[in-house]
């Protein structure tokens, strides 16, 4: 009896099959058992670390995407795990139905391990990390697909870092301010003496190029040194107080001009010339003091040592505080005759400035 060729062709493939499994045995490895499905393809749909974008005093919390690449429903747990900067653990539990081939939004809600008020300046930045776990939805046999993520909850913004940098400026032109409007107030200027002069952007300006200056420096130090989320604000955040403050300590000129019209009278000049002060002085406190909080932030991050970072602040500070010295006398040396500038090199050794009038100062004295 002869089999027909198309039996022994089967045979043979049969034969050929049985060989092959029985040189690749992670092959059959690989094979779910009967009755159980295989893992489930899920993952974040960011690329990059998950920030809370939103802080109470009691929670931080944030909605993410994940999806589901499969062809079946899923079941996801994400779990979320943060430590602030004192060190106490901020956690968080969700669990969601994932659909098949679909996105689906999560919201992470973080609480701390103990009560207090999240949004306090010592508390923020966290850092910690997400991880997700994806089952198929009706089988328990299968492991979990497993993804983490970084995670970070920012400062709260305006951070307390740069309220207390802004209100120093604010302070310190407001010193100035009042120092300039009591001198238009008491000093005896000619009454009919009139200011026809404006400030002048010159090299003796050194309080306003301090400023510019500044402002070239906070940013290279920012941009170079510091990770998004620093230590007392954000990177954005030191970028726009560099920016805010040399934009505004170039109006003042234009302050000036804008409150003067036509020619004024010397105490009216005064007045105005304090109030242009007053906007340079904040402007430069304000800008010297965000590169003090930069030199701070770079000893944190170990890009400089912290000494280094502590003498760099401190010094900082010490030329602002000059800077506000420096518009008192100008405010003051105005008042008596004219701007620093302006006053006689004998009459600065002598006794005191003499007082020429008003109209001699005219286009002498230049913007701090």
């Amino acid at each position: 009896m002869t089999f027909p060729r198309e039996v022994w062709l089967a045979y043979a493939a049969i034969a050929g099959l049985t060989g092959l499994q029985a040189f690749l045995p992670e092959w059959r490895a690989t094979q779910p058992p009967a009755g159980v499905t295989s893992a489930i393809a899920a993952d974040f749909m960011t690329s990059g670390p998950i920030e809370m974008s939103r802080v109470s005093a009691d929670e931080a919390y944030a909605m993410i995407l994940v999806r589901n690449d499969s062809r079946q429903s899923a079941r996801a747990e994400i779990q979320a795990v943060a430590l602030d900067r004192h060190g106490n653990e901020l956690t968080g539990l969700a669990a969601k139905e994932l659909g098949p081939h679909a996105a689906t939004a999560v919201r992470i809600q973080l609480t701390p391990s103990w009560k207090f008020d999240l949004r306090r300046d010592d508390r923020l930045p966290a850092r910690g990390f997400v991880m997700l776990r994806v089952w198929p939805k009706d089988s328990q046999n299968v492991a979990p697909t497993v993804k983490v993520k970084e995670l970070v909850v920012p400062q709260v913004l305006p951070s307390l870092a740069e309220q207390r940098i802004t209100m120093i400026g604010v302070g310190a032109g407001l010193v100035v301010l009042l120092f300039g409007l009591l001198r238009a107030s008491t000093t005896t200027m000619t009454p009919n003496a009139v200011i026809k002069g404006n400030p002048k952007w010159t090299p003796e300006s050194w309080s306003t190029n301090l400023a510019i200056g500044g402002a070239l420096l906070t940013g290279l130090l920012a941009i170079g040194g510091l990770p998004a989320q620093g230590y007392y604000a954000s990177k954005a955040s030191y970028t726009a107080l560099a920016a805010f403050y040399a934009a505004m300590v170039a109006l003042a000129p234009s302050v000036y001009g804008l409150l003067r019209v036509g020619s004024v009278s010397a105490h009216t000049a005064l007045g105005l010339y304090g109030f242009a002060a007053a906007v340079t002085v904040w402007a430069t406190v304000g800008q010297l003091g965000t590169a003090a909080q930069v030199s701070l932030e770079l000893g944190i991050a170990r890009v400089l040592s912290g000494s280094a970072a502590t003498a760099a602040a401190a010094l900082f500070w010490i030329v602002a505080l000059l800077v506000f010295l420096h518009a008192i006398r100008a405010v003051h040396a105005y008042s008596t005759g004219g701007s620093p500038a302006a006053v006689p090199a004998g009459a600065r050794q002598g006794a005191g400035p003499t007082d020429p009038p008003a109209t001699a100062i005219a286009d002498e004295w230049p913007l701090l």
